[in-house]
């Protein structure tokens, strides 16, 4: 029942005279200026309805409020449950795999290397003209042996149809035959730049294994001729800084034996 004085709802007990019911916190009456409105009516109003046979009226607040409170806590879970669903499902949708160092090879084939693609495109492109030039030449002796032998017989039988069908030719397999040597000279230039350009890569690579070996073997001796070695051998400036920090070091370090 609802207690003025407190300001909350408070169960209802007898007083001392039995009349009226007052509240266990304050001791002050519960209902006496309201008993039309809330229903709450003395003693005797209990006792006509126990002897009507009609039950008094049963509202227990604290009741009430423990049930709202557990629908409360039954409703928080539920909705909990229900976004931690939201979020399990959300992070397995949205769910980041590791990179695969390893790829199969259909899954991935291997790439071609650039040495490899211009080898093959440098050997498409010397085989047409090789062709070409082998044709020409072929081509070009064959026309000029044949014009040469059709020029003799006419020579020899004295047919002259036989002559002016040899000169042509004779001329047109020649020209061929130098078309098929000029080609044949392009070819052989381009392969003699193709070996040059290949001794000098070979060069360059000797002199860098050549610099290595010798900053190897000298970055084994003393400090001081290590610097000139790597200056002379045209060394990078985070090297020769690295060698004169290390004579700076071991300077410092014959200071400090002299000064004891």
């Amino acid at each position: 029942m609802w207690c003025k004085d407190c300001r909350q709802d408070v169960p209802a007990l007898l007083s001392g005279d039995k009349q009226t019911f007052c509240c266990p916190r304050c001791g002050g009456t519960l209902c006496a200026e309201h008993e039309s409105k809330t229903g709450c009516q003395p003693v005797q109003r209990a006792e006509n309805d126990t002897a009507t046979g009609e039950p008094p009226p049963c509202y227990d607040g604290w009741e009430m409020c423990e049930e709202l409170s557990e629908i409360g806590r039954a409703l928080r879970g539920a909705k909990r449950n229900e976004r931690q669903s939201k979020a399990i499902y959300r992070r397995e949708s949205m769910r980041l795999d590791h990179p695969h160092a390893d790829l199969p090879l259909w899954h991935a084939p291997a790439a071609e290397q650039p040495s490899e693609r211009r080898k093959s495109a440098a050997d498409k492109r010397g085989a047409a003209p090789s062709a070409l030039t082998w044709l020409s030449l072929a081509l070009g002796t064959t026309g000029f042996v044949c014009g040469g032998v059709l020029m003799g017989w006419s020579l020899v039988t004295g047919r002259q149809e036989l002559w002016t069908i040899g000169v042509p030719v004779a001329l047109v397999g020649q020209i061929a035959l130098l078309v098929g040597l000029v080609l044949q000279l392009d070819r052989m230039w381009r392969d003699n730049r193709r070996a040059a350009a290949k001794l000098d890569n070979v060069d360059e690579q000797l002199r860098d294994l050549k610099t290595a070996a010798t900053l190897l073997s000298t970055s084994q001796g003393p400090a001081s001729t290590t610097f000139y070695s790597h200056f002379a051998g045209g060394a990078g400036p985070q090297l020769l800084l690295t060698d004169l920090k290390s004579q700076l070091d071991l300077l410092a370090m014959r200071i400090a034996r002299d000064e004891r």
